[in-house]
């Protein structure tokens, strides 16, 4: 939930940068499309419309970033969210520019210049935030053991209730991965939905290449969580078995009664 809320967040921060830069482009042709308009009717006619071009652009490739962006969200993809905050919206600036008539810049004029310093920030903007999501997926492993269930903070993240748990151990190495399905990886992180070589789906939530918490659920579905650290490992694994252990003996004695 909470990497749900933060992508949500950032994609909305890049989304409306897109809108406001529209908006100033169409108060201020001038100072953005690099050249004045001025001219004859005609030439002010394709100005206008090479500034309306650019202006569409800018919104379509927002337009895509915004609804791609709430999928990829849902999906819990980082790799295509990333990619569609990255990629449309400039895209679709380069397609306007080389529509451009290079007749209409006016020699006297530093607006190129601002073209060039409002795409740099777009871009630095973006890698920023890619930069952020990686630092949010690489770090370590957030879970909080509750009354009831264990919950995964962070991206993929997910609840886990005691009720379902079959079998819970320590493991010192990860089964041999084919692909992720559905995952994020670097270094020793890894996170999301894997493939083993003998084909079963696997839940990673690790952060080392050593000690991990293997869960099993009544449903067979598989988990793997490991902190950087195998000392904090181990300490969230002995929470999980109490409270595990404490939720089973309150569900019996409740049935008992």
């Amino acid at each position: 939930m909470s990497s749900s809320i933060f992508l949500s967040a950032f994609l909305l921060l890049v989304v409306a940068t897109g809108f406001i830069v529209v908006f100033f482009i169409r108060k201020h042709p001038e100072k953005i499309s690099g050249f004045k308009l001025e001219g004859s009717e005609n030439d002010i006619i394709q100005k206008t419309k090479w500034v309306n071009l650019l202006c569409r652009m800018i919104v379509t490739g927002n337009s895509l970033t915004l609804i791609g962006g709430i999928v990829a969200v849902y999906l819990e993809n980082v790799l295509i969210f990333s990619l569609l905050v990255s990629l449309p919206v400039p895209i679709g600036i380069v397609y306007a520019y080389s529509k451009k008539d290079r007749r209409n810049y006016t020699r006297k004029s530093n607006n190129n210049s601002l073209i060039i310093a409002i795409i740099s920030f777009c871009i630095i903007l973006e890698l920023v935030g890619l930069l952020a999501v990686s630092c949010h997926a690489t770090s370590n492993l957030d879970v909080v053991t509750n009354k009831d269930e264990l919950v995964i903070k962070g991206l993929y993240g997910t609840n886990i209730s005691y009720r379902n748990i079959k079998e819970i151990g320590l493991k010192s190495n990860l089964p041999d991965i084919k692909f992720r399905s559905n995952g994020f990886a670097v270094g020793n992180t890894r996170l999301g939905n894997f493939i083993t070589l003998n084909d079963s789906h696997i839940m990673l939530f690790t952060h080392s290449d050593s000690c991990f918490i293997r869960i099993v659920t009544k449903k067979d579905e598989i988990y793997y969580l490991s902190c950087q650290e195998s000392d904090e490992t181990i300490k969230i694994f002995n929470e999980i078995k109490k409270h595990s252990r404490s939720y089973k003996m309150f569900i019996a004695t409740r049935w008992r009664n």
